[in-house]
């Protein structure tokens, strides 16, 4: 371990090499310590032994650019986030944040992240903007987990959602009754199922008029196919289990 030695100043200073040029000059990075006492000598040196041994990070993290982590972050996470939220994920990476995605790792201060919402903010719902803060958080804590994060986000706006009335789920019904879109809108009616439940379901899930809800469909990464996984909202992997008379009769009929 560097040694710290005493200034004219009365100051203690440690010096561990850093780095070397092209030149094949040596570069020293300097620690001080203002406390004139052993103690302050003791804070110089664990201050010089800190850097040491932070050193493989901090020389890894120079040339780290923010795109290559997020690459590292979706990668190490693609067995275990549902392929909705990786394709999401990879458009970010594509399309969106085109400056951060070439920035050093190192040199991303809260500052510019902070800009960087603001402008985000300006054509984006909050929602939209809270997620992809969120990634870019997890991103930063993955790679440098003493960064913490403090960005003052646009406010949630409560959505306008429109329920349909009895009468539009009538004449919904209706309309589509004898097609190939009445069964999957009398699931989701009187269900209720999600779209990619509906998709995954077949005949072996059905006992008289049970529905039993074991798997869903959602497009893969590349949306070129779907992928039959269990849904993400199942309790401890049991299956939901939906009674749904008028449905069954229509899909044992079919």
């Amino acid at each position: 371990m560097a040694k710290a030695k005493k200034l004219p100043s009365g100051s203690w200073r440690c010096q561990v090499f850093d780095h070397m040029d092209e030149n094949g000059k040596r570069h020293y990075r300097s620690f001080t310590s203002a406390d004139p006492s052993p103690k302050g000598k003791r804070e110089a040196e664990y201050a010089a032994a800190q850097f040491a041994a932070n050193k493989r990070d901090i020389t890894k993290l120079s040339s780290l650019t923010f795109g290559s982590a997020l690459d590292n972050y979706i990668l190490r996470r693609s067995s275990v986030l549902s392929p909705g939220t990786i394709r999401e994920y990879k458009r970010i990476r594509k399309v969106g944040y085109y400056d951060i995605m070439e920035k050093k790792i190192h040199n991303i201060t809260q500052e510019y992240i902070q800009e960087l919402i603001n402008k985000d903010s300006v054509n984006h719902s909050p929602k939209t903007v809270r997620c992809n803060h969120g990634l870019i958080a997890s991103v930063m804590k993955q790679e440098r987990p003493d960064f913490a994060l403090n960005t003052i986000l646009p406010k949630k706006v409560r959505p306008s959602l429109y329920i349909p009335s009895d009468m539009d789920v009538k004449r919904l019904i209706q309309y589509v009754k004898g097609t190939d879109m009445e069964l999957p809108i009398l699931l989701a009616a009187f269900g209720p199922m999600r779209r990619g439940e509906i998709c995954a379901l077949n005949s072996d899930h059905i006992n008289d008029n049970i529905i039993h809800v074991e798997f869903a469909v959602s497009l893969s990464v590349f949306m070129t196919s779907g992928i039959i996984q269990h849904p993400f909202n199942m309790l401890w992997g049991f299956p939901m289990h939906i009674s749904c008379s008028v449905a069954v009769g229509v899909l044992m009929e079919s």
